[in-house]
Order: structure tokens, then sequence, then C-alpha cells
């Protein structure tokens, strides 16, 4: 297998226009495989269970992907499909997305978290406390659907999407209160209606990206948080996570395993995690990574 170069030189800001360059990441360093396209799945069920549904690098296979090796398009096409991040509460998605949208200016930054505040009036524990976790959902899923339309009413190749999910976005309740996958909310995030909607332009689905992190590097992180409110009032946050974590992974087209330890001088920088989810993202897409030779 070809060794991995290094991630593509990123900037903290947006350059003057006309000293922007972009460059592509060569197809022959990308060791990743995507369940998009034309490519299979990032990671087997031998080699989850090989790693104990903890999917590391060795559990990946190389597969190539037509879309990142095609010619260049024509002027005129529209942006690539949005790059979503999922992960449970706590794992760092909003100040990764923060990092992404600053290192590659083409990207706009969508909070789900943020607009549903926003037109809910409400604080997150204000709404959960006054209407309950059934509402709250609902609302997750309306703000899904708006921001993967917003993502495809997009127009300049250059107008890209970010959306930062909350941790709960892969999970509704039954009738009984009890957590099941979120189908709709997933469907919405890969912007299923949209591209319904959008047929003749053929926009391809989005891509989701899932952030895993130990449950105890989790429970550190958001410990004592007034702004987070419980997600149980009968099970452990452990227990709650712990059940969730499948559904992450059949939500997510690639999984970053930043997993390791409960303190952040144990896991994966910051900076590793952001290079590996931006050079991932260009491959997938057959974008250019952003660079700025002044």
């Amino acid at each position: 297998m070809a060794s991995r170069v290094s991630a593509p030189r990123v900037l903290a800001a947006s350059p003057p226009a006309a000293s922007r360059r972009a460059r592509r990441v060569p197809s022959a360093h990308r060791p990743w495989v995507s369940r998009r396209g034309s490519s299979r799945r990032l990671w087997n069920s031998d080699a989850r269970d090989a790693l104990g549904s903890s999917p590391s690098r060795a559990g990946y296979r190389r597969v190539s992907s037509s879309s990142a090796s095609a010619s260049a398009e024509p002027p005129g096409r529209p942006p690539p499909p949005a790059l979503v991040l999922i992960g449970g509460r706590g794992c760092g998605k909003s100040a990764l997305c923060r990092s992404i949208a600053a290192a590659d200016p083409r990207f706009t930054l969508h909070s789900l978290d943020d607009m549903i505040v926003r037109d809910a009036g409400a604080a997150i524990p204000a709404i959960v406390d006054e209407r309950g976790w059934h509402h709250f959902r609902d609302l997750e899923f309306e703000a899904c659907e708006t921001a993967a339309r917003l993502a495809a009413d997009a127009t300049h190749h250059e107008d890209w999407t970010l959306i930062d999910a909350g941790g709960g976005v892969i999970v509704d309740l039954d009738a009984a209160g009890n957590e099941i996958f979120s189908k709709r909310k997933i469907d919405a995030l890969r912007g299923g209606r949209a591209r319904e909607a959008d047929a003749a332009r053929r926009r391809r689905r989005n891509v989701i990206v899932y952030i895993k992190r130990d449950v105890s590097y989790l429970l550190n992180r958001t410990s004592g948080d007034a702004n987070r409110p419980s997600l149980s009032e009968t099970h452990s946050f452990a227990t709650v996570m712990r059940r969730r974590e499948p559904w992450y992974f059949d939500a997510a087209d690639y999984v970053v395993d930043a997993t390791g330890g409960a303190v952040e001088s144990a896991v994966k920088k910051k900076r590793e995690i952001k290079e590996e989810v931006l050079e991932y993202f260009y491959a997938e897409t057959g974008e250019e990574a952003w660079n700025d030779e002044s």
C-alpha cells in the first residue's frame, strides 16, 4: 500500500482573491475507503468484529474512486456535496467544524443546534424541559431538512456547505420514549429530498463523517455542563452512548478513529483530525485542497 502523504496545507483565514490557488490531492495517496459511489464500505463486519466495534485504519481497504480521478469538469459546475460531521456529545464536532471552515474558506458552516435555538427562540435545555425530547427531535429533523436545502440551493462552485450535527442527530424516540435509529434525519442530512426536488442536476448525496471517541472522553468533556440536558432519566450517559454507537457507524460514510483515552493528551490531535477529514473530503468529491501561494 502506498504511504500516506502529508495533509494539504491550509490557512486560518481567507487570502486575497488574486492569491487563491487550490491543488489536487494525488490519487495514489488516498489510503481510505468510502462506501459512496463506486467504492465500498470503509469497514466491513470482519474488521468490526476483530476490532471490537472500534475500527481503526487497519480495518480499511483501499478502493479506487472514479470520481476522485475524473478530469476537471467545465466551468459552472455545482458545488460538491455538503460535509456533515456527527459524533457523541462532547466529541469536539463544533470546534472541529470551526477549524475546518477557517482552513478552507469555501465552506459555510451551519450548526443544527444554533438553528434550533434561533427558530425556537429558546435554549436547548429550556426546549427539552418545557416540551420534552420528542419535540426537540422533531425540531432537529426540521433543522436537518433546512441545512440540506441550503446546501442544495447553492449554485456557485465555491459555495460549499459544512454541517455541525448535534450528538443525538442519529436518534428518534419510539412511542414508549426509547431511542431508535433516526432514518428520517440521516436521510435528510444526506440531502434525499433536496436531490429528489433537484433531479435534473443529479446532485450527489452529502458526505457524513463520524468522529469516534471513547465514552470516558465524552463523559469528561460534558460532566456538569448545564447547557446539555440529561439524555435519560433511567439510563446512565455511558449506557446511552454505547447504545448509540452502532447507529453512528450506520450513518457514516467515513469514521475518524479518535479513541485512545479519556484525556486530550492521550488521543489524536485536533489538527490531525481536521486534516484527515479534509483530505478524505477532497478525495471523495474529487475537489482540490485549498492552498494559498502569495
